[in-house]
């Protein structure tokens, strides 16, 4: 007896290659040596962030992301995990766009970045959003002198060339909780200021960094408000602040304003650089 042929319809004969098809991408995806993109993802985070950035092993990441195990910024061990979510409308105005996050040692970072495909990372655009996260954990980002310490909540937005912070445009909302600020003024008989809750409304134009609004609270608060011209040495970013703050009874004889009354602040102004402070009382 011979064989039957079987006669496959034409819709059931394309569900055969759209099934093969999907089964060969989904290979493809989990398969793909990913490791062979950190380069790419490497240097577009470095030039948004202006510092060294290095991603762990990198593989797929349901659904349709990537995943790298761990981001060090300057050998730093930042986060534990990143997520990449690829956007697709982007592309089809020849720029890269994705979505990030990262779960930190301690809270975690989501965001957003994007950069011409011609020229990787310059210029760029960053979105980010902090939720809970310990500032001890960027503490090594910065001198032994100047780490602030607390839990930060806030949002940030950023756009320019890469490498050159003073061309950069860009506005910052924080909100910072149980804490403590390095002082580092010489002459200044205080090392730092311990406080409960700090917000923070900033903008930058161009490298000029206008503080909106700084409240401080806690055993000492107090306002901050001025600009800051931001360089990219950071240390020699000019300072132009004023502000006031209302202490205990003994700081404040401490500070030579004994005179001032138990209610009345401290006005005081800030010139000079970031690594060179000059403090000044204005109603001494």
């Amino acid at each position: 007896m011979g064989r039957v042929k079987t006669d496959y319809s034409f819709r059931t004969k394309a569900g055969f290659i759209v099934y093969a098809l999907f089964c060969l991408i989904i290979f493809v995806y989990f398969r793909f040596p990913y490791d062979l993109l950190k380069d790419r993802f490497e240097h577009l985070l470095s030039a948004a962030l202006g510092s060294e950035v290095t991603l762990g092993h990198m593989h797929a990441h349901l659904p349709l992301a990537l995943a790298a195990d761990g981001l060090k910024i300057n050998t730093f061990l930042l986060a534990k995990r990143i997520v990449f979510h690829p956007r697709i409308v982007p592309l089809l105005a020849g720029e890269l766009g994705v979505d990030i996050s990262a779960g930190l040692v301690s809270g975690g970072i989501e965001g957003f970045i994007k950069t011409p495909l011609k020229s990787m990372g310059d210029p760029f655009e960053l979105v980010l959003d902090v939720e809970s996260a310990d500032a001890a954990i960027f503490s090594q980002l910065f001198p032994a002198n100047a780490r602030s310490t607390g839990i930060i909540t806030g949002h940030g937005e950023f756009q320019g060339p890469s490498g050159s912070i003073e061309k950069a445009h860009g506005a910052v909302s924080l909100q910072v909780r149980d804490g403590t600020i390095p002082l580092n003024i010489p002459n200044l008989p205080l090392d730092m200021i311990s406080f409960k809750a700090l917000d923070v409304d900033a903008r930058m134009d161009k490298g000029m960094l206008t503080i909106e609004k700084a409240e401080l609270n806690g055993d000492i608060s107090g306002t901050l408000q001025g600009a800051v011209r931001v360089r990219d040495r950071l240390g020699m970013s000019r300072l132009n602040l004023t502000g006031e703050l209302i202490v205990p009874d003994a700081m404040r004889n401490m500070l030579g304003a004994g005179n001032l009354g138990a209610s009345s602040g401290i006005k005081f102004s800030l010139r000079g650089t970031a690594d060179k402070p000059l403090f000044r009382m204005l109603n001494r």
